[in-house]
């Protein structure tokens, strides 16, 4: 079958989505993986896509927020270690990550 071993990625994908976001009590219910097998020349030929479905504007904040603490949990060793840089040259501000 064409694109199986990405069917499977892809299937891989939203089981992992789903299991993180219903963690973070999210909860997709449309989240699959769609069955159309779509050409993407730009990125080796065929793919599945997965589809989020519709979502309402209080869950899209939700995702937003657990996106931006990732996120900001993600810089913060790098913000203690430029702070730490920037202490020993006294430097303050020079090496300051905002």
């Amino acid at each position: 079958m064409i694109a199986e071993g990405r069917r499977k990625r892809a299937v891989a994908a939203v089981e992992r989505l789903r299991t993180v976001l219903g963690h973070a009590g999210v909860c997709l219910p449309e989240l699959r993986v769609e069955p159309c097998v779509w050409d993407v020349p730009e990125i080796d030929g065929p793919v599945r896509v997965v589809e989020l479905g519709q979502v309402l504007p209080e869950v899209v904040d939700r995702l937003a927020d657990l996106l931006e603490t990732g996120l900001r949990a993600e810089r913060e060793p790098l913000r203690r270690r430029l702070r730490e840089v920037n202490e020993r040259t006294a430097k303050r501000g020079e090496l300051w990550l905002q």
